[in-house]
């Protein structure tokens, strides 16, 4: 099942947000694990399926959308 990348928000679960809201901050897998205290690993995870969510390839196109996001607000 694809997701729209328009709708993302409802899609996402509380995690999932604070994580994106790292990898705007410039965040690495390292500092996200630290700050919310969970493994590297689970942060990859995490990340896997934002993108997967969000019918993304990479962090950049996350922090793209999140900017723009942010311009039409």
């Amino acid at each position: 099942m694809r997701y729209s990348k328009y709708n993302v928000n409802s899609e996402l679960t509380q995690r999932e947000r604070d994580i994106v809201r790292c990898i705007v901050r410039g965040m690495s897998n390292r500092e996200i694990a630290e700050l919310l205290h969970i493994t590297v690993g689970t942060v990859k995870l995490h990340v896997h399926n934002i993108l997967r969510k969000k019918d993304m390839r990479g962090r950049v196109d996350i922090i793209l959308e999140e900017l723009v996001g942010e311009k039409e607000k």
